[in-house]
């Protein structure tokens, strides 16, 4: 009796109804945040994933690139051949070519061209058996680097499909083809080669073999969560190219190292997540220059790996659950018509947050301590579940300006997510930098295209480059060797201001930096300019600048003239590449532009030679009939002379 009477009391019931209900609510809740915080570990983690895959790919293609630009060029220069608007190159040239190339990028191991029988300048007979030729005379010269060492030999296995399809599928294709890596004599490589195609006829090729030890040394660098994660490069071939910390995949088949990898990560442009074997798996496809070729950055992280911190904070909660439980059941059995009223609003704040609703703050009173902290601890965890959602929604709309508090060196979720933010801001402002810079240099390569004056061109490239790099001013010196002794730097253009200046000014070779800059062959910035540097060196006009760049243009490792670029503004690192690569393009076509000079006056030269000496052929053929008829005249005169000797000899025989 007395124990029915106990439990019907109200602390009993209440203590056993709102215990219960209480474990109940916190159950749900930590079931709720585990697996919130699952999914959230699991997003987290792929976009950490993609964002790593896509940072590697994106250093492979930077320095691929630099071989896949570089044999374009090469092909175009070497093409140059077959085109009637170009200067003529020889079978010297070329090599030349070939050979300065491989010397300025360390990371080459062999350039080279193939020609088709007498596709050159049908010469092949007269280089029979030549350094870089067949006994036919093909012209077919290869530059490979042997140790400290560059040397010159004839290609060989381009003769059948089996052992030359480096040759055989860009003469099919007529595209830029860049082969799979593989060994040869020990050393890991890829081909890049360009067929030479001029008005839809084949005439060769040109490659340039580069060394893939950069791949497997990039993938080590990368930190994979704690080194617990991989990266690996494949193929569209079905090949390893590289994987982290394990250099003994390379070139081995996929399928024999990696299980459940789908095919179709090759035929698609968008990265990709898949689970296989509880191993994430993240893939970035990405493509190698112009060609069809597709490599795949995958990087893979364990799941236990991921979920260790959700699993840490479960753990935490389920304990947090109980304890709270425990004094919860005994601060309502002892003080239970306190507790009533705020225990019902603490359950009903609970069940919004199970429910998934951000409710706002209510305050309670009179009530105990115990009480009052589990309120506040669902008070912080509402402030921490709105300002995380802020922050997603924040990163969702592409604002990485927002960060999550940081409560604690155990607070992985706000830690992953700032340091996500972090990645993707990096990302989005190196595409900024890169896209700023790739469209920049399409509209100079379409203002080098667009004129042949060389004073009309230079004045448009320095009025678009200062615009261009919101810098104040610019200006244009070209080398002047009119006098081979004493050869000088020529202002050909200014731009000053939003107003053209055009000043008569030279600059010797060696005189302040403009004439500094000629000498060393590198670019000078100055972030420092003493009050009186314009009147003794720049010459740009009357104000001071706080930003000076001063950069050659180089072609071939000889300087056609200087850039000189002053702003008010520093020109960053990303700037300076993009003038620096400005200038080179700009270098080559005042080169083609002299040559093209060149030619026309020696041409002019050439004819006018030419009617002088039909004047002199004319005139000596008129001398020749005169004398001609001189020696004629003198001719028939000696005969009557003979003849008359004769008679008289006859005369005189006859009066004897």
């Amino acid at each position: 009796m007395n124990i029915f009477i106990y439990k019907n009391t109200i602390r009993y019931k209440l203590s056993f109804t709102v215990g219960i209900l209480t474990i109940g609510i916190l159950v749900s809740f930590i079931t709720f945040v585990s697996i919130r915080t699952s999914q959230v570990a699991m997003d987290t983690a792929e976009k950490i994933a993609i964002s790593e895959s896509s940072e590697c790919a994106e250093h492979i293609q930077v320095e691929l690139n630099k071989a896949i630009v570089a044999n374009r060029t090469l092909c175009e220069t070497v093409g140059s051949v077959k085109d009637e608007n170009a200067n003529p190159i020889d079978r010297k040239t070329v090599n030349t070519i070939l050979k300065n190339t491989l010397q300025r990028f360390p990371d080459f191991l062999g350039t080279y061209t193939v020609w088709e029988p007498n596709a050159f300048d049908n010469q092949d007979s007269s280089n029979l058996s030549q350094p870089g030729h067949d006994a036919t005379g093909r012209f077919i010269p290869y530059w490979y680097r042997s140790g400290n060492d560059i040397k010159l030999d004839p290609i060989v296995g381009y003769e059948t499909e089996a052992s030359g399809s480096w040759y055989f599928i860009p003469q099919r294709s007529g595209k830029e083809t860049i082969m799979d890596p593989f060994y040869y004599e020990n050393t890991y490589m890829v081909s890049i080669i360009n067929p030479i195609v001029k008005n839809g006829k084949f005439y060769g090729i040109t490659g340039i073999d580069m060394g893939m030890d950069f791949v497997q040394k990039l993938l080590d660098e990368f930190d994979i969560y704690n080194n617990q994660g991989s990266i690996t490069i494949l193929s569209d071939a079905g090949t390893i190219v590289a994987s982290s910390k394990q250099p003994q995949f390379a070139g081995k088949k996929t399928k024999d190292v990696f299980k459940g990898i789908p095919t179709t990560i090759f035929s698609q442009n968008m990265h990709s997540i898949a689970v296989e074997n509880d191993t994430l798996r993240a893939f970035v496809p990405f493509k190698l220059g112009e060609s069809e070729k597709k490599w795949v950055a995958m990087v893979q992280i364990p799941q236990n790996v991921l979920m260790a911190s959700s699993h840490k904070l479960i753990t935490i909660l389920i304990l947090s659950g109980i304890v709270i439980i425990a004094i919860l059941i005994f601060g309502i059995y002892v003080f239970a018509s306190k507790l009533t009223k705020p225990i019902i609003s603490i359950t009903r704040l609970a069940e919004k947050i199970a429910q998934g609703y951000i409710p706002e703050k209510q305050e309670i009173s009179n009530t105990t301590d115990e009480i009052l902290k589990l309120h506040e601890s669902f008070d912080k965890i509402v402030d921490a579940q709105k300002e995380i959602t802020s922050v997603c929604k924040a990163i969702s709309e592409n604002d990485f300006s927002m960060k999550a508090e940081i409560r604690s060196k155990e607070d992985e979720l706000s830690i992953s997510v700032n340091k996500m933010i972090d990645n993707l801001q990096s990302v989005a402002i190196e595409d900024k930098k890169r896209n700023w810079s790739t469209e920049g240099l399409a509209i100079f390569a379409d203002l080098l295209r667009s004129e042949v004056d060389l004073s009309k061109l230079s004045d448009s490239i320095i009025t678009k480059l200062i615009k261009y790099l919101n810098a104040n001013q610019g200006a244009i010196f070209i080398l002047n060797e009119e006098n081979p002794k004493n050869p000088n730097l020529e202002l050909i253009a200014c731009y000053a201001y939003n107003r053209k200046k055009y000043l008569n000014k030279s600059i010797e070779i060696g005189d302040g930096l403009v004439g500094q800059c000629y000498l060393e062959k590198s670019s000078i910035i100055l972030t420092e300019i003493p009050e009186n540097y314009i009147s003794i060196t720049s010459g740009l006009g009357e104000s001071k600048p706080n930003c000076l760049l001063i950069v050659p243009l180089l072609r071939e490792e000889h300087v056609m003239g200087v850039l000189e670029i002053a702003s008010f503004q520093k020109i960053e690192n990303y700037q300076i590449a993009f003038v620096e690569k400005v200038a080179e393009s700009i270098a080559s076509t005042f080169y083609n532009i002299s040559i093209n000079a060149r030619t026309s006056i020696l041409l002019d030269q050439a004819q006018m030679q030419t009617e002088a000496m039909r004047a002199q052929e004319e005139e000596m053929r008129q001398n020749m009939e005169e004398l001609q008829a001189t020696q004629e005249e003198m001719y028939r005169k000696e005969q009557d002379y003979l003849a008359e000797i004769d008679r008289l000899k006859n005369d005189l025989k006859n009066q004897q």
